[in-house]
């Protein structure tokens, strides 16, 4: 039997795309900071919760694994990474910053 390898998707050019889009808007709108919209940060969470526990990985937070942040103390074990596809991931970091990041708050 041949299994095919499955890895999590390489995301840090996305994020770094997203990131640098971002700066250019806080720049050209002189702004210094920003936060997630609570209800934006919550719809994300469960979300990501959601897809995760359809999954085998979502048998982790019983080894207490970092990969779900069981290693905080101060947050307890929950889904940190995104299981839905590389391509919805990049989909969805493209639209945010095509829309002028709606589920940020700038100050």
């Amino acid at each position: 039997m041949n299994a095919t390898p499955v890895f999590l998707p390489t995301s840090i050019e996305q994020n770094a795309i997203w990131i640098a889009a971002c700066i250019r808007k806080m720049e050209h709108e002189g702004h210094a900071t920003f936060w997630p919209r609570a209800e934006a940060e919550a719809a994300r969470t469960r979300q990501t919760a959601d897809i995760h526990a359809q999954t085998l990985m979502a048998q982790g937070d019983k080894v207490n694994s970092w990969m779900m942040g069981a290693n905080r103390a101060d947050k307890g074990a929950r889904v940190l990474i995104y299981f839905g596809g590389a391509n919805f991931y990049y989909d969805a970091l493209d639209q945010s910053a095509a829309a002028g990041f709606p589920e940020l708050e700038f100050r």
